[in-house]
């Protein structure tokens, strides 16, 4: 068992200092679907590298297509300054509109196609666990809402990961506490639940289970917040970002 590991079941978190987790340099995305891509896009766009996995190839040959059209898209909104997508603002750049020559020379389609490509580049798409989490700090997982299926990859994914390594559910309809065991870190597992369309909302909410360390709460959040998607942090109790009364009952009642 990894020193990590040993010392993530004897103590809280919160008394380690707070380099004890890495900085999250590198996301891994778990699940081709709508959010799935947009998330990853947007990750990329923020900087980080990004290794997106699916059960499915043919998921990630199309999720890489619509990554490829949106880094297109990205280049038109960034080289005539008005972004479509209000996650996309904070990544504009920053220009006096009265230095016409300075907002002609930063939103240029070449400089634009510069960032779009970047983003592209550190994005990779495997079906394997094992490649898909190397290295990686934070997984958001976005699987479709199949208790079964997503307890059986998390334990692919807890083999796989290193023992520090931050997990996280998107699931509307599960309860952070149902996937805590199988997700073989109970302290280092919370809820990060998006809006449908984290596109066009961008509020995103945090929910720990009973068991998750504070600290593990505070690297999710600033994970959110370096994508540009506002994070709220909700107690157990509390649904999803988009709702989730199924969700808010049962945990209530439990």
């Amino acid at each position: 068992m990894h020193r990590s590991a040993t010392l993530v079941q004897r103590r809280s978190l919160a008394s380690l200092p707070l380099t004890w987790l890495p900085q999250t340099k590198k996301v891994g995305i778990v699940g081709g679907g709508p959010l799935g891509e947009a998330l990853a896009f947007q990750c990329a766009l923020a900087g980080f590298d990004t290794s997106v996995m699916d059960l499915s190839m043919i998921a990630l040959e199309r999720m890489a297509d619509v990554h490829r059209a949106l880094s297109d898209q990205f280049t038109t909104d960034m080289s005539q300054g008005t972004p479509s997508v209000p996650a996309w603002g904070p990544l504009m750049p920053k220009v006096s509109w009265s230095d016409q020559s300075s907002w002609d020379r930063l939103t240029s389609k070449t400089a634009a196609r510069k960032i779009a490509d970047k983003a592209l580049s550190r994005l990779t798409y495997s079906t394997d666990a094992a490649v898909a989490m190397e290295n990686v700090h934070l997984v958001v997982e976005s699987l479709p809402e199949d208790l079964d299926l997503k307890i059986s990859v998390f334990t692919k994914l807890h083999q796989a990961a290193d023992a520090s390594t931050i997990f996280t559910t998107a699931a509307t309809t599960l309860l952070p506490s149902q996937l805590a065991e199988a997700s073989g870190r109970p302290p280092l597992f919370c809820a990060l639940h998006f809006s449908e369309d984290i596109f066009t909302s961008t509020v995103s909410a945090v929910i720990p289970h009973s068991s998750t360390d504070p600290l593990v709460v505070a690297k999710t959040r600033a994970f959110a917040d370096s994508i540009h998607i506002t994070p709220l942090t909700l107690g157990p109790c509390f649904g999803s970002a988009q709702g989730g009364p199924y969700a808010v009952r049962k945990e209530a009642n439990a």
